[in-house]
């Protein structure tokens, strides 16, 4: 037998579904939900006109799957799994909707394992030297619920409060004097957070709520917002105009997509509130996820 063990062939195998799935994530979660979506609907019709599959054997044994199957010209099997799919998402928009949220973190499950297999380790990032006056940053915050398929944990590392708080000597020594703080946080850590900012130097000023379109999954409500925190270091008003009249409202309702990912909507209204300089990097994201940024520098496991 080679060298390379089957275990090694196993390991290769799982590399390949890292380095595809990692350069087309978005794409593959959304092909996946695609198909899925044809497969519920086209169940929710066929329920319409031939309730009685709902119970398993139509009444009549098999003899109404073929007859669906005869008439749709599709396989009895195909019609199966139609209707067993929307017995198991449900028939209202609002179940397909919970559903794929749920189902598109699923579809690159093996790609973000796959970070964490390949040492991707629970430490903070080394941040590139500099001097940044606009800092955006998406925590990923260590929950207490690490047994369940939502946690943050299942897919990507997490760091503790105390471990972001130790960040804070190397957040000081590359904020400019007058730097802002854009921080992303979810309702559990709300009063947790803002040791955060403190430890580097920064004072909470006020926050910014993302409305999600699709709700997600929570222990007392499904969640359907975030928060951006708006924290300064010296004084750093925006440089067109105060922010309240550059965003005109303090909520944004946009679309969420794989988990924890934000949408580009927030990234454009920091660079209309603090331009991109093409002459110095100014603009520093830590814990980025996805495509990099033109004018802005760039530290993350998921790049």
């Amino acid at each position: 037998m080679d060298e390379l063990t089957t275990t090694d062939l196993k390991e290769r195998l799982a590399q390949i579904v890292i380095e595809v799935v990692g350069k087309h994530k978005e794409a593959f979660g959304e092909a996946h939900i695609a198909t899925k979506e044809v497969m519920w609907r086209s169940g929710v019709e066929v329920l319409k006109d031939y309730p009685e599959l709902e119970d398993g054997r139509g009444g009549r044994g098999s003899s109404t799957f073929n007859a669906v199957a005869t008439a749709t010209d599709k396989s009895n099997h195909a019609i199966k799994r139609w209707v067993d799919l929307v017995k198991t998402i449900g028939k209202t928009e609002e179940d397909f909707e919970c559903w794929a949220e749920t189902a598109k973190q699923k579809a690159i499950a093996s790609w973000q394992q796959g970070l964490l297999a390949a040492g991707k380790t629970n430490e903070p990032p080394i941040i590139p030297p500099g001097k940044y006056k606009v800092i955006y940053i998406d925590p990923p915050w260590k929950y207490e619920n690490s047994g369940f398929e939502m946690s943050a944990e299942k897919h990507y590392p997490v760091l503790s409060i105390e471990q972001l708080c130790s960040m804070g000597e190397n957040i000081k020594d590359i904020s400019a004097d007058n730097c802002i703080l854009f921080m992303w946080v979810t309702n559990p850590f709300l009063e947790e957070s803002l040791e955060v900012p403190k430890a580097w130097g920064f004072e909470y000023k006020t926050n910014i709520v993302w409305v999600k379109k699709n709700h997600t999954a929570g222990f007392y409500l499904f969640g359907k917002h975030e928060l951006l925190l708006i924290c300064t270091k010296g004084s750093i008003l925006p440089e067109d105009a105060k922010l309240k009249s550059v965003v005109k409202a303090d909520a944004i309702e946009a679309e969420n997509t794989i988990h924890s990912k934000k949408p580009p909507i927030f990234y454009e209204l920091i660079e209309k509130s603090y331009p991109i300089n093409n002459k110095q990097s100014w603009h520093l994201e830590i814990f980025a996820r996805g495509e990099e940024r033109k004018g802005w520098k760039f530290v993350g496991n998921e790049l």
